[in-house]
């Protein structure tokens, strides 16, 4: 009984420091602006790259999605699908886009724009051969759990993870957006 309650102290106090760490990388993100270079990256709609690309200089809030190349990125354009009701908020909120990008190894861009094409998803995707995200953005950290934000329209961090992941992140970001962006008339509901 002795050890089991030093086992329960003990990942009381990792729980804890853990969620002291994790508030600290928060705070490190909120700290800077977010550099999004969209110059450096290709667009792509499906298997169509594209050159025209006006959402770039909007303003608003954004809701960033990176998925890094270290990961599987074939793997995570298949889960894009579970991205369209927040995909929809764009439609219902006046200055809101969802942007995803993708950190693939140089020279993998035809194999990935073949896997836009199957995944069905008709919303543009950059393509990060460069890794710009990660190396102009050191204040954001390497793990994955970091890499799905809301930007406000300064390019500042007002909400970490993803509304695909948690309902309770999903209700915190529509309080954000209702809270700082007009809902378009006719989406309502």
């Amino acid at each position: 009984m002795k050890h089991l309650m030093y086992l329960i102290a003990l990942l009381f106090l990792v729980a804890c420091d853990s969620s002291h760490e994790i508030g600290k990388k928060i705070k490190e993100m909120e700290s800077a602006p977010v550099t999004i270079d969209y110059s450096s990256m290709s667009c792509w709609i499906n298997d169509s790259l594209i050159t025209e690309k006006p959402w770039e200089s909007e303003k608003g809030m954004k809701l960033i999605s990176f998925v890094d190349s270290s990961l599987c990125s074939e793997c995570n354009i298949k889960k894009l699908a579970i991205w369209n009701d927040i995909i929809e908020l764009e439609q219902q909120y006046k200055g809101f886009n969802v942007v995803f990008i993708l950190g693939v190894k140089e020279g993998m861009t035809s194999y990935i724009s073949t896997q836009l094409h199957l995944s069905g998803i008709s919303h543009p995707i950059y393509l990060d051969e460069t890794q710009s995200v990660l190396t102009k953005n050191p204040h954001i950290p390497q793990e994955s759990m970091y890499h799905t934000f809301l930007l406000d329209e300064k390019n500042k961090v007002v909400m970490v993870g993803s509304p695909v992941e948690s309902e309770n992140i999903e209700k915190i970001m529509l309080k954000v957006l209702d809270s700082r962006l007009k809902k378009r008339k006719g989406s309502e509901q």
